[in-house]
């Protein structure tokens, strides 16, 4: 009535329309069929008694039950005349049926659906029994908007909404008319090749309610082993280990009718890079799965999927044993004095924060050993059998390739850890360099070969190094031709996928992209609610780590370079942390117009940011530059200069522990609130911020003795002006 003495604002309208259009659409967004049939409609008036009725998955953990006159209609964009997300406490049992709830605008409203026969009635509740979520807990989370209250196009009775949208398929301005266009329709297409596409597409995206739904009860699942797999919940647990281990890389044309289909899928396996073909057979019960069938297309690929899933079996076993394996070694006086009578302690090599190395003789077979002695005060005895059973698979992994420092006996007392290794007398990497005076390209070569095929084994045997640098590459001996070897395990780890590991650690100047904001991060969505995000990695940082170490071997310079600050008296690891999820090479320096474009292609493989896309290093291994045989061979003055500045540079400031964290955090919130823009970050914990805001605020004293008064607001730290140990 008011709107013709007082129309509405234009900016008012417009909104209006758009809200409108947006509602009307949002019955037509894109989801995935995973059930449908007929229903008969037992307690409404306004409800035809029979009608078609199509169970969808959101993608969220939640599904979408719609319900139409006929078939035909569904497979139009034409809203439905019930349309219910569902949750699990909207659905409960009936006399061969069920009974939802639909809350409204006009309160709460039940519907009783009765199928034609118990076995379908079973089947529809096993479907819907799939969502976990409640309406409290999915309205908190964010997976199912308030807003849904109010849409034209949920209005009960909903002949208002069909209305509507047949009004809304008028003139439209060309912008709209190009959103809508974009919009993909919900066209119910009821043929057995739909069906394989959906299941498809939950499996590539892990939509575990949708694929829940899908399945019968009794679902069978055989495995390329020959294992035979019987229940939904079990076929479930193991695509859901595959989705971990396997990579889908490409689908083939899906062919069959309603009884089966058939599809050639390949897979790439995540730790070992290699590609497989699998014919995959899906079989079905009125359009749910029934049995799925996963099998090699020849059988070439049924060795080479035999094998490859064996050896991954048996190394998550093996690992988990090792883990549990004891020490050889226990807190008893008799195990020094083993040592002392077994090996002849000589001088001291060398020693750091943690302990000292000393030269050992072996007394009986004259052997010389260098002996890590380490103080128990100073060592963490978890950390240092972690470390220790590390190394012993290293040594097993590598067999009688000399690329990593072996460990031979372990031994301990009451004040000290011994650690019994092999002695390493020709110095770190970059040493030999300036020792040398020059390096060229044909050494890289024959360098990172060593480097890559040691890293190669440690991956295969499931080990991450985590930190390899040049300041952990040791020559064996003095030699000219003496081989490197890989140390130093400290921060080395298991894994068994790339989910599995997200503990962030390393040297900055070598860190990967995935490092550098690995970890855990906790933020509040756009209703205030908590949500915990991890980050994760897998053996890709090595191949990173090793890509640096070549591009300062061939440049002089390091690929992402930290800048030290003068007035801070600090590196900028803000700037060098962007630099490298940047990802961006610089080849523009006079020094790389002496490179080969082989090595140069080798660099950009290895330095990817998308890890998934980054070369491994038994493919590195491969690479034509690792085997062309006319490579510049002439010395490079400038390479080794620009080494010896950043050695320097790198000794005489160390990166501080605090400040890296802090850095990294400060990254990883920037990124991360890049990608889900409505969060907004409330720090990784309250214990990480405390040590972060002591650690800007007191870099002298990092834990100061007297109480200190700091500020906290969201993701802004600051400390009064007047701030002193006084107060």
């Amino acid at each position: 009535p008011h709107q013709a003495s007082r129309p509405l604002p234009s900016s008012v309208t417009a909104h209006l329309c758009k809200r409108v259009r947006t509602a009307l659409c949002a019955a037509c967004m894109p989801v995935v069929v995973v059930k449908s049939g007929f229903l008969n409609v037992l307690n409404s008036l306004l409800l035809p008694k029979r009608g078609y009725a199509v169970l969808s998955s959101t993608g969220n953990g939640l599904l979408r039950f719609a319900l139409y006159r006929s078939e035909d209609e569904a497979s139009t964009s034409i809203p439905a005349l019930v349309d219910i997300t569902v949750t699990s406490d909207a659905v409960r049992p009936a006399a061969r049926g069920f009974v939802i709830a639909k809350l409204g605008v006009m309160g709460t409203r039940y519907t009783e659906f009765a199928c034609d026969t118990d076995e379908e009635a079973d089947s529809w509740l096993h479907s819907l029994a799939a969502v976990k979520l409640d309406a409290s807990h999915a309205l908190g989370s964010g997976q199912l908007s308030a807003d849904y209250l109010w849409q034209p196009h949920l209005v009960p009775g909903r002949p208002i909404a069909r209305m509507l949208f047949k009004m809304a398929q008028g003139p439209m301005t060309t912008a709209q008319a190009r959103v809508v266009h974009h919009l993909p329709m919900l066209k119910l297409e009821n043929d057995p090749i739909n069906w394989h596409a959906s299941y498809a597409h939950m499996t590539l995206q892990w939509d575990r309610v949708g694929l829940d739904a899908m399945l019968l009860r009794d679902a069978l699942l055989y495995t390329p082993l020959g294992e035979t797999l019987k229940g939904s919940e079990a076929v479930l647990e193991r695509l859901y280990r595959y989705t971990r281990t396997l990579k889908m890389v490409e689908m083939g044309v899906i062919s069959g009718d309603e009884r089966a289909t058939h599809c050639v899928v390949t897979y790439m396996h995540h730790t070992f890079q290699i590609s497989l073909r699998l014919q995959e057979t899906l079989e079905w019960h009125r359009g749910q799965v029934k049995v799925i069938r996963v099998s090699p297309v020849d059988e070439d690929m049924r060795a080479r999927a035999g094998a490859l899933l064996r050896i991954q079996r048996e190394y998550t076993q093996k690992v988990h044993e090792l883990l549990k394996e004891p020490l050889p070694f226990s807190f008893v006086r008799e195990q020094e004095d083993a040592l002392m009578s077994t090996f002849e302690m000589g001088a001291q090599l060398g020693s750091g924060n943690f302990g000292s190395v000393k030269l050992g003789r072996n007394k009986a077979t004259g052997q010389v050993r260098a002996i890590k002695c380490i103080p128990t005060s100073k060592q963490d005895k978890d950390a240092l059998e972690a470390e220790i059973k590390i190394m012993r698979a290293a040594n097993d992994a590598v067999g009688d390739l000399s690329c990593v420092v072996k460990l031979f006996e372990t031994y301990q007392s009451k004040d000290y850890y011994y650690l019994v290794m092999e002695h390493v007398s020709g110095g770190e990497l970059f040493d030999r360099i300036l020792e040398e005076g020059s390096f060229s390209e044909r050494s890289a070569q024959g360098l990172m070969r060593q480097l890559l095929a040691g890293v190669s084994k440690l991956h295969l045997a499931g080990i991450i190094h985590r930190d390899l640098k040049p300041e952990n590459l040791l020559f064996s001996s003095r030699s000219p031709n003496a081989s490197v070897k890989i140390a130093d395990f400290g921060l080395s780890c298991f894994f068994t996928d790339i989910f599995h590991e997200h503990r962030s650690c390393g040297s900055p100047p070598f860190m990967a992209p995935e490092l550098v904001t690995a970890g855990e991060a906790c933020y509040l969505d756009g209703r205030g609610m908590p949500r915990r995000l991890y980050r994760t990695y897998g053996p890709a940082v090595d191949v990173w780590a090793c890509g640096c170490i070549l591009y300062l071997l061939l440049s002089g310079q390091p690929a992402f370079k930290p800048v030290w600050r003068p007035s801070t008296q600090c590196w900028d690891l803000d700037h060098l942390f962007l630099k490298i999820w940047q990802a961006q090479l610089d080849f523009s320096d006079k020094v790389w117009k002496r490179v080969s474009p082989e090595a140069i292609g080798l660099l950009t493989s290895m330095l990817k940011a998308n890890q998934s896309l980054r070369i491994t290093a038994t493919a590195a291994l491969e690479h034509p530059w690792m085997g062309a045989a006319d490579l510049p061979s002439t010395p490079s003055q400038q390479v080794a200069d620009g080494i010896a500045t950043h050695q320097k540079s790198m000794r005489s400031n160390k990166f501080d522990a605090h400040t890296v964290l802090a850095a990294r955090q400060r990254t990883m919130n920037t990124m991360v609130l890049k990608e889900f823009g409505t969060f907004k970050s409330i720090s990784r914990s309250f214990g990480d911020w405390l040590r972060e805001i002591i650690c800007i605020c007191y870099r002298e004293d990092p834990f100061p003795e007297v109480k200190k008064q700091v500020i906290v607001a969201e993701n802004l730290v600051t400390a009064p002006a007047s701030l002193s140990s006084s107060s």
